[in-house]
């Protein structure tokens, strides 16, 4: 299970990468994420990190769903009207912020199995069972791209990615 979502904005000094982390939306691959019982399992998934780190991760932050660590979930934010999880990553690995900084990573997607599936009409329902996030280069969203770069002098530049 994989499901890829936007990156909404990069802040260069404190290499934060900003956005969003899943939504109630259907994917290219006409499942959606069921957030009424998949906003326990982030909130779960979240503290065991936060509880191993002494607080000072809430997630783990991978590449392309593999082994290697890019960095940490620094914050993470519920939103119940759109039905969404925003998220402040930090990447502190050298070559994946190279390639934040390049466009080679549009997208974030969370990675793990399900721990429940269902018929929805023609989409496919489920509660993820999370087991990290990742830095992703090919969004499964059509709205799954970010737009700005926040430089370290706090500007920010328009940058569009196909």
């Amino acid at each position: 299970m994989n499901f890829i979502i936007p990156i909404a904005k990069v802040d260069q000094e404190r290499r934060l990468v900003i956005g969003r982390a899943t939504e109630e939306k259907p994917d290219k691959t006409k499942e959606i994420l069921d957030y009424a019982t998949a906003k326990p399992a982030f909130e779960s998934w979240s503290k065991q990190f936060e509880e191993m780190s002494g607080g000072m991760s809430k997630g783990n932050l991978r590449v392309m769903h593999g082994p290697v660590v890019a960095g940490k979930i620094m914050e993470m934010e519920f939103n119940d009207a759109d039905k969404a999880v925003d998220i402040v990553a930090k990447v502190v690995d050298d070559n994946e912020w190279k390639k934040v900084q390049e466009g080679v990573y549009t997208g974030f997607s969370i990675g793990g199995g399900y721990a429940k599936r269902w018929k929805d009409g023609e989409l496919t329902r489920y509660t993820p069972r999370i087991a990290e996030i990742s830095l992703v280069d090919n969004p499964c969203l059509p709205s799954a791209k970010f737009y700005d770069l926040v430089k370290a002098d706090g500007s920010v530049e328009r940058r569009e990615f196909p």
